[in-house]
């Protein structure tokens, strides 16, 4: 029998990924609101949505009943990362943990998870109204800076703001698109943005790409990446050195 495996959630543009389960051999289970018009081979499609927003935490919710018979557990979607996570753990399988998914998943506790462990990042705060608006730009250094939904995705409603009175006016949209009505206000850090690509296995992390990329002036959408990065070997390894500090921090595990 061939090996199962369980993938909840999907975006668009990730055929290649279920193209190469297929040549694995895998017998692929996909459950997404859209599985049937999702492209790519996988033996079983569901329609069904399994957004965290959407799920609860029990073993007898879809994805936990499914993932009781697979071998192993994914997502293709960052709102699906928790959903995953809970069915993997539930079902006894190998993933992320499901206190490093809640996490990951929350712009705020990344944040505050980051800065209790001493790891240097941009100033912060929690936003719900102009007064949390307004506190934030009380400090005398307080300048252009970010503000985006604190649990959404994807570049979805992140914006560059210079004031107070812009940040306020733009609150009302940027909150629409949270789950939890909440967003957050970062200093913005200028300069050239990298992501940092690999696996964790075991507590450890294998690093494949270092990779530049450019982003829109408004709203920070990625539509250029370089590979490698243009950097010098000690920023990468400062890079690297980095992301296993952050994957650390948050506790991402594999069992």
């Amino acid at each position: 029998m061939s090996p199962r495996l369980l993938v909840l959630g999907s975006w668009d543009m990730r055929e290649s990924a279920l193209k190469s389960w297929a040549e694995l051999g895998l017998d692929v289970t996909l459950v997404d609101r859209t599985a049937s018009a999702r492209p790519g081979p996988a033996a079983q499609r569901i329609d069904e949505d399994v957004w965290d927003s959407t799920l609860g935490a029990a073993p007898s919710s879809l994805p936990g009943r499914l993932a009781a018979s697979a071998d192993g557990v994914v997502t293709l979607a960052e709102f699906c990362v928790l959903t995953a996570a809970r069915a993997a753990q539930d079902a006894g399988l190998p993933g992320p943990g499901v206190a490093a998914a809640s996490v990951a998943r929350d712009k705020l506790a990344i944040r505050r998870t980051l800065a209790a462990a001493g790891l240097p990042g941009p100033r912060f705060a929690e936003v719900r109204d102009e007064r949390d608006v307004a506190a934030f730009y009380d400090a005398p250094d307080a300048g252009d800076a970010v503000l985006k939904p604190a649990d959404s995705a994807g570049s979805t409603a992140v914006l560059r703001v210079s004031s107070a009175a812009q940040a306020a006016a733009a609150l009302p949209e940027v909150l629409k698109w949270s789950f939890s009505g909440t967003a957050i206000l970062e200093e913005l850090i200028p300069g050239r943005e990298f992501s940092v690509e690999g696996i964790v296995q075991a507590g450890e992390t294998t690093v494949a790409a270092v990779i530049e990329k450019s982003t829109t002036a408004e709203g920070f959408v990625e539509f250029r990446h370089v590979l490698p990065a243009r950097l010098r070997p000690e920023e990468s390894a400062a890079l690297i050195q980095a992301t296993k500090d952050v994957v650390r921090a948050i506790g991402v595990q594999t069992s």
